[in-house]
């Protein structure tokens, strides 16, 4: 299985390619939905150029994550194979598969606080998770209902006993 770096390098690297292809993509998703640093720093750059006006491509994103003074060598290196290995046609299907990936990664967190957390009576803690599940379904399916099925308590109570089990 393809691991969240990988598929969130090649939607950065999509983004770069086609960014008015994957315009509609960029803007479904949210900083906080990358895992990687590097993709979160250069997605938000890609954001905050297309909101300035400006065009987006790997020429002009380097000398703006330079100006922030937020990349490396190394960095640079990793945005060029992002480049590479990028399909711009395939923006939509990253964008979907870092979604899915950032939702499930919010519900295992929030598991694990409600089960550090509860202590007594569990009916607030089941509240609060039966809100996140709800917000995060409808998130998920939304425009995407043919793709993404609604999560459930069943699927949450399974992920509790497997954790490494993918919701997608």
């Amino acid at each position: 299985m393809t691991s969240a770096p990988e598929i969130e390098s090649a939607f950065v690297g999509a983004c770069l390619m086609d960014p008015e292809r994957a315009r509609s993509a960029i803007f479904n998703l949210n900083p906080n939905d990358f895992s990687d640093p590097l993709c979160q720093r250069v997605f938000i750059a890609i954001r905050r150029m297309i909101a300035d006006g400006k065009p987006v491509d790997i020429i002009t994103l380097l000398p703006a994550l330079r100006a922030d003074n937020e990349l490396t060598p190394e960095d640079s290196l990793r945005i060029d194979r992002a480049v590479d290995s990028a399909i711009p046609a395939h923006a939509a299907a990253y964008a979907d598969m870092i979604l899915t990936g950032a939702s499930a990664r919010r519900l295992k967190l929030t598991l694990a606080d409600l089960a550090a957390g509860i202590n007594g009576d569990p009916l607030p803690a089941l509240d609060k998770l039966r809100a996140l599940v709800e917000g995060e379904s409808e998130r998920l399916t939304t425009g995407h209902e043919d793709v993404f099925p609604r999560f459930t308590l069943s699927d949450l109570h399974a992920l509790m006993l497997e954790p490494e089990r993918n919701l997608a």
